[in-house]
């Protein structure tokens, strides 16, 4: 992250402190804000709307917490449940989920998977006030690519760690397509690249579900 303050919507911050207590119980998530030095957070959730008014430090911090608490082997799986639990609650509490929702049984699957990523990219960038994400459309593959990732800032490590995004794409393409999608995430700022890219199949591993 570079030295430009950072800013993340309130109702983000909120997600991601639900998505934690999701996955680590509420012992779990007051001990990881004690740890990340956010103790400010606890029994005290940011309000419900899309005020960018909680620090980048603040948002990144709760990874390093994590880490910090269960070690980067363990931790990688933390970050995989709390993804599918951010992406979960993030389809079910966003407006424009609702909205999307009922539109995307009328598109073919390609096209359903392509406007569920475009929609993923525009709520990132509306969750930062700033456009800091990417999509890109292969011939096999969709590419999304983070400039600005909050998800691994201040960690070191030497395989790519964002499995927190990973996990999320996953589910908010579960959730709008029914079929299971292959994500990757090929560079990570974690692991000294420049920005964080993560590819998804274009096809589904169930087609035929």
């Amino acid at each position: 992250m570079s030295d430009k303050p950072r800013w993340v919507e309130n109702s983000i911050m909120r997600l991601a402190l639900g998505a934690t207590e999701a996955t680590l119980g509420t012992s779990g998530l007051n001990a990881v804000l004690h740890i990340a030095l956010l103790d400010r957070y606890l029994d005290h959730l940011p309000p419900n709307d899309n005020k960018l008014a909680i620090p980048g430090t603040d948002f990144a911090a709760l990874w390093s917490g994590i880490m910090r608490m269960y070690g980067e082997h363990a931790a990688r799986g933390v970050f995989r449940r709390w993804g599918a639990n951010f992406g979960r609650g993030g389809v079910d509490s966003r407006p424009t989920a609702k909205l999307l929702k009922p539109m995307l049984n009328f598109l073919p699957l390609p096209r359903r998977a392509h406007t569920i990523l475009e929609a993923f990219v525009r709520e990132a960038d509306n969750a930062r006030g700033e456009p800091l994400h990417r999509l890109q459309e292969q011939a096999d593959v969709f590419v999304i690519t983070f400039d600005d990732c909050l998800y691994c800032h201040g960690l070191r490590v030497a395989e790519p760690i964002c499995l927190t995004v990973t996990a999320t794409i996953e589910a908010v393409l579960t959730w709008g397509t029914g079929h299971d999608y292959a994500v990757s995430e090929t560079t990570c700022m974690a692991c000294g690249g420049e920005v964080c890219t993560f590819v998804i199949d274009k096809y589904p591993l169930d087609p035929t579900k």
